[in-house]
């Protein structure tokens, strides 16, 4: 005689309910040997303890459907878990918001990414860009397994309200860096309390930074400042898809520090071109020291290229 064990439980899921459905190995019954019931405990103890992580997992996913695919993202928490002082909101990291700029597409203008058919994982940040290392701030990354080429990300952290019925302000964040190091995989930039505390998305972006960022030849290789194109091309995203996570497009805030903002005050400016559809509405907030006409580098080589490009020219192009 063999006995099988089932065991189904359903987890609710963005308002949907999971089954999860499994089958422990079958066992013979025997009643003159305590062996098999031993065995038929150990499977039934191993088979909850799948159940138990399966559970967890499916509560800690977040889906949300866009017109480029399916994006799973995860809860996010700040605060004291232990007291229950604790803030907590969505966070979908590492987003591709363009093509990886390598290879052929190294110091060129960031291509738009393209629709993906499987669920994109976003549950883990992305590198930063390849910067100058070592950081001269602690605060920087100086880890070098998590500095790649290959590091055009946003990452979105939302309140747990947000919907279409209850759209949300948007922030969309710029760090700075003297743009040569930085990135938005810094803890200073996880935007869970001000997602849950302001009720606002927070939307924090990668650009590329140095010599790949803002080289320039005077020639199609290497048109120069790619990395203020970077932050255009991602504004561009969070304007087209940034709905599909319950923020409203009409109210955009582009914020940075340093960098950031000499690139908000210099290319976001009202005379400038808007980066975006005409007729959307954007603000800015910037802390600065002082404006720069120009961005530096650390090959001094270039710099003399980028004196005849200001960053403001770029922004008449779009």
């Amino acid at each position: 005689m063999y006995v099988t064990l089932y065991a189904i439980v359903a987890s609710p899921l963005q308002g949907v309910s999971f089954i999860f459905l499994s089958r422990a190995s079958a066992t013979p019954f025997a009643t003159t040997d305590s062996g098999p019931f031993q065995n038929l405990l150990s499977n039934t103890v191993h088979l909850f303890s799948i159940l138990l992580i399966s559970i967890l997992n499916l509560n800690d996913a977040i889906t949300v459907e866009t017109s480029l695919g399916r994006i799973i993202g995860s809860f996010s928490r700040f605060g004291d878990i232990d007291t229950y002082d604790e803030v907590r909101a969505h966070q979908f990291l590492g987003v591709p918001f363009a093509k990886p700029p390598i290879g052929n597409l190294r110091f060129k203008k960031p291509e738009p990414v393209e629709a993906w058919s499987e669920p994109l994982e976003c549950r883990e940040l992305k590198p930063a860009c390849t910067q100058f290392t070592p950081s001269p701030f602690p605060w920087y990354t100086d880890d070098q397994e998590n500095i790649s080429e290959d590091c055009l990300y946003l990452n979105i952290y939302t309140p747990r309200n947000a919907s279409a019925e209850n759209k949300k302000a948007v922030l969309f964040w710029i760090y700075g860096g003297g743009f040569f190091i930085g990135s938005n995989r810094q803890d200073i930039y996880d935007g869970t309390a001000l997602a849950g505390m302001g009720d606002i998305i927070v939307v924090t972006v990668n650009y590329r930074l140095g010599s790949l960022g803002f080289w320039f030849s005077n020639t199609d290789d290497a048109p120069g400042n790619v990395g203020i194109w970077d932050m255009l091309t991602a504004l561009q995203w969070v304007n087209e898809h940034i709905e599909s996570f319950g923020g409203d497009k009409s109210r955009i805030t582009i914020a940075g520090e340093s960098a950031g903002a000499i690139s908000i005050g210099v290319a976001f400016s009202p005379w400038i071109v808007r980066p975006t559809n005409h007729g959307k509405r954007f603000s800015s907030l910037y802390t600065w020291r002082r404006q720069q006409w120009y961005i530096g580098t650390q090959h001094s080589g270039s710099v003399a290229g980028w004196m005849h490009q200001r960053i403001s020219n770029t922004y008449r192009e779009s």
